[in-house]
């Protein structure tokens, strides 16, 4: 549910990440906050819808590690807590 109302660019831009652009297979490329050039994740690699961070320095999203939406919104927004995370979005959505 949340990830069919939200797109990776309402999940990532407000925190500084940057579209760089995607490919005719839907693969998009984002580079993290304080970086000028360059690709640090991908969204959607494969059909995967999935976020995928290959930079050292994205924190708080780690290196080598899938997201989804709702966990890329969880970890960026609320520090991890998935269970604030679903309570905030379940009061917006009542």
């Amino acid at each position: 549910m949340f990830a069919a109302a939200t797109a990776w660019e309402d999940a990532l831009i407000p925190f500084g990440w940057a579209w760089v652009g995607g490919n005719a297979a839907g693969t998009g490329y984002w580079r993290r906050p304080g970086k000028r050039d360059g690709v640090s994740a991908t969204s959607n690699h494969d059909g995967t819808d999935r976020l995928f961070v290959f930079s050292s320095n994205a924190a708080p999203l780690e290196t080598g590690r899938w997201y989804t939406r709702f966990q890329a919104y969880s970890v960026l927004v609320f520090g991890g807590d998935f269970v604030a995370a679903a309570r905030t979005i379940g009061r917006a959505w009542k």
